[in-house]
């Protein structure tokens, strides 16, 4: 399997971008989940090939922009969102 990675320091910038995945709050009819702003556009040939050895587990910083190629085989390919959180002393 192969994973692909813009650079970095360019996933990083996210000074022009106010594409977000909110709630409608609206339970009574439509999705939960909408996505609102302006969808930027990547250069694919920026893309990087990330080789990935099966059974492997990969991170990646949710503000890295990456994607994947279709999974063309009849088993799933797993997915988890891990969220972390670091603790600052405040005096």
């Amino acid at each position: 399997m192969l994973a692909f990675s813009l650079d970095l320091m360019e996933s990083l910038d996210t000074s022009t971008s106010d594409y977000r995945f909110v709630r409608t709050h609206d339970t009574t009819v439509g999705p939960l989940l909408k996505f609102i702003g302006t969808r930027p556009s990547y250069d694919q040939s920026k893309f990087q090939h990330v080789p990935i050895s099966k059974e492997s587990l990969i991170l990646i910083h949710g503000l890295v922009v990456h994607k994947s190629e279709a999974n063309t085989s009849d088993k799933s390919r797993h997915a988890y969102t891990v969220h972390g959180e670091e603790e600052y002393k405040v005096e």
